[in-house]
């Protein structure tokens, strides 16, 4: 349901956080290496390149767990919708069995 997909988020988001933060930390290596001319202006800006896209990345997530969020956001358990339909089976259950009592006259 909606909430499983927010946690969902959240992992992926926490992943994510630890993409960029690796691709920061390649990238910040990679830059000190080409400036003492150790790696070439390729190789950077493909680290920088990498570090671009998993901060994209991050964002994207980022929105998807807002509008996620905003999905279920002031939701109370009384229009939950697992609640909601658990309701709507006792009631079926209390119908069915009222319905296949017989009483018998004393």
């Amino acid at each position: 349901g909606l909430y499983s997909n927010v946690d969902g988020m959240k992992a992926q988001l926490a992943a994510q956080r630890t993409a960029v933060q690796t691709a920061q930390d390649n990238y910040n290596r990679r830059r000190s290496l080409a400036a003492g001319g150790a790696i070439s202006q390729e190789e950077l800006s493909h680290a920088r390149d990498s570090l671009t896209s998993a901060q994209s990345a991050l964002n994207n997530i980022q929105q998807q767990l807002s509008t996620s969020v905003a999905l279920v956001d002031d939701t109370v358990v009384s229009s939950h919708p697992d609640v909601k339909a658990a309701a709507a089976q006792l009631r079926q259950a209390f119908l069915a069995n009222a319905r296949s009592t017989l009483v018998a006259p004393v």
